[in-house]
């Protein structure tokens, strides 16, 4: 009887959890609808293998050292306090891979600066507590997105924004 009922709380929570898992399993960015998203997709592919990449090596080394200079095979760890091609490596190589990824970047940056031929302009700013929308090829038309109180009079269909 327990046997049955564990087997059947573990189907159940197994079905669970594959039906709260993302659709057809999407791991990455929603589908994209501008060529600036395509080339933030590229750019953030490169970025997960530069990433994977690193952490691969550093794994690897932490590894190596661990095994290779650990206690019962080292009994006497040796006094070495400098080396220079050690120190100059690990200074350039961190160098080298923000160069090789802020080339891409700046790239994707500028890239992203102006939109040609865009259908709309809609300029947001940040305040404090809420967002302002203006857009300037429409007549500066403009509103905030303060949200109503309950207190206001807000009527049922009609947005809970003041407008300017």
């Amino acid at each position: 009887m327990r046997r049955s009922f564990a087997v059947l709380a573990l189907l159940g929570l197994a079905a669970t959890a594959a039906y709260a898992l993302p659709f057809d399993w999407q791991l990455g960015f929603q589908p994209s609808a501008s060529p600036v998203m395509d080339q933030i997709e590229s750019f953030h592919k490169e970025l997960l293998y530069i990433i994977t990449a690193v952490s691969l090596f550093v794994a690897g080394l932490l590894g190596w050292v661990v095994i290779k200079f650990r206690a019962s095979v080292n009994p006497t760890p040796s006094k070495v306090h400098h080396n220079t091609i050690l120190e100059v490596a690990w200074t350039l190589i961190p160098v080298i891979i923000l160069v090789v990824i802020a080339i891409p970047s700046f790239k994707l940056l500028y890239y992203e600066d102006r939109t040609q031929h865009a259908d709309m302009t809609l300029k947001v700013t940040g305040h404090q507590w809420y967002w302002s929308y203006e857009y300037p090829d429409n007549g500066d038309f403009a509103y905030d997105s303060n949200v109503l109180s309950e207190a206001d009079d807000v009527k049922a269909g009609k947005p809970r924004l003041h407008l300017r």
